[in-house]
């Protein structure tokens, strides 16, 4: 089933526009923002105490802190705390892809 037209939903990270080649200005831009972003979800999950260190002191991967959320955090809270997990993963495939474009 395919959804209502004002049921699509987009990221503000995604062009609007089909065809439109982002400029220089708009990619640094863009960037500034999910990084801004990426930092204000790693803060929320660390400051709820599900972004745990491991013995070695490197930050525990995304899906123990995805179990964490889902078995620990409070249900009201839980929609919050998978859009923070989904707003770091957006960005670390930004990133990959970014690389990958830039190496070609």
């Amino acid at each position: 089933m395919m959804p209502l037209t004002s049921q699509v939903r987009t990221r503000e990270s995604q062009a609007q526009v089909k065809g439109h080649t982002p400029s220089n200005e708009e990619l640094i831009k863009l960037k500034k923002d999910m990084l801004s972003s990426t930092k204000q979800a790693h803060n929320y999950l660390e400051n709820q105490g599900y972004m745990l260190k491991d013995a070695q002191g490197n930050k525990a991967s995304l899906m123990y802190t995805l179990l964490l959320l889902v078995h620990c955090m409070p249900y009201g809270s839980l929609p919050r705390g998978i859009r923070a997990v989904a707003t770091i993963l957006e960005y670390e495939a930004a990133m990959k892809m970014a690389d990958m474009v830039s190496t070609m």
